[in-house]
């Protein structure tokens, strides 16, 4: 391969890139669902994790409203002992419907 097609990126500027990958697939993984959490795991880069979600919830709205209803008709508040966690599982829940198109 000739070197002189490979552009030369500098340790800080590596070392920065790798820095806002993490936090920014940090953030990815704070900010959804364990199950779809799961879904996205195997990637190594944020933008594949992000590729991945707009896949999950744009890709095909009556099977991530099937998930979704799924999801609420088997939770209980058994498994979730507090209610406050319980009710914000349901609200969340809903908010994912509502985005899907479901009323």
């Amino acid at each position: 391969m000739n070197e002189n097609l490979v552009p030369h990126i500098d340790e800080n500027t590596l070392e920065a890139y790798k820095m806002k990958n993490e936090l920014t697939t940090s953030m990815i993984y704070h900010a959804i669902l364990d199950d779809v959490l799961l879904m996205i795991s195997s990637s190594t880069l944020a933008k594949e994790d992000w590729d991945k979600l707009k896949q999950i919830y744009l890709g095909s709205k009556f099977l991530r409203r099937f998930t979704i209803l799924q999801n609420l008709l088997q939770s209980h508040q058994g498994e979730d002992k507090n209610g406050a966690i319980y009710l914000n599982k349901i609200i969340d829940l809903k908010t994912q419907l509502v985005a899907c198109g479901y009323n």
